[in-house]
């Protein structure tokens, strides 16, 4: 079955628009020609517009600049944002969107701009609450196993304890033993 196909048969809105701006890979390659600090404060702007300029969300606008913009350029709107509104573009989108898409909208600009501290935040709140949930902590270490090094270096930053340390507190037995392999392997 089409993967657009079966998206489309369980999402809707504007999750969906953004899953499938995620999925079409439509990220630019930068360029600092075209990338320019001009352009970064026209995306700012633009941002805004879509946002908090406007009576309602165009969330089809924000889409857009955080899917398309390469890392680079999206720090740089960021600055401009910043410099221009008082605040960033997370806060931004907290204020404009909620919910699932809120979340999904933050992880995607996080990712972007602060991907070892975001992967550190996932690992994190795999462990939160009462009890693992281990799917999630096992999705994270396996996922993020190749940056696993600048992750537990952020973890450690983060959190004052490091990744080892999160999975020896929160679970036990051969699971344990297998998570700390992977990790202690892989930084």
């Amino acid at each position: 079955s089409d993967l657009g196909v079966l998206i489309s048969s369980e999402l809707s809105g504007d999750f969906e628009r953004l899953v499938f701006n995620c999925l079409q890979g439509v990220e630019e390659e930068y360029d600092e020609e075209v990338h320019t600090d001009e352009k970064a404060e026209e995306d700012a702007e633009k941002f805004y517009d879509a946002g908090q300029g406007e009576w309602g969300t165009d969330e089809k606008g924000l889409f857009n600049i955080l899917c398309c913009s390469p890392v680079e350029h999206l720090e740089n709107i960021n600055s401009s944002y910043v410099d221009k509104y008082g605040y960033s573009l997370s806060k931004a989108i907290e204020k404009e969107l909620d919910g699932l898409i809120q979340e999904a909208a933050l992880y995607h600009l996080n990712m972007k701009l602060k991907p070892f501290e975001t992967m550190a935040g996932q690992i994190k709140k795999a462990c939160a609450g009462f009890g693992s949930d281990e799917f999630a902590l096992t999705s994270h270490i396996i996922r993020f196993q190749q940056v696993l090094s600048d992750v537990n270096a952020a973890h450690e930053e983060m959190y004052e304890k490091t990744i080892v340390d999160r999975i020896e507190s929160e679970v036990g037995g051969d699971y344990a033993k297998l998570l700390r392999t992977i990790v202690e392997y892989s930084i």
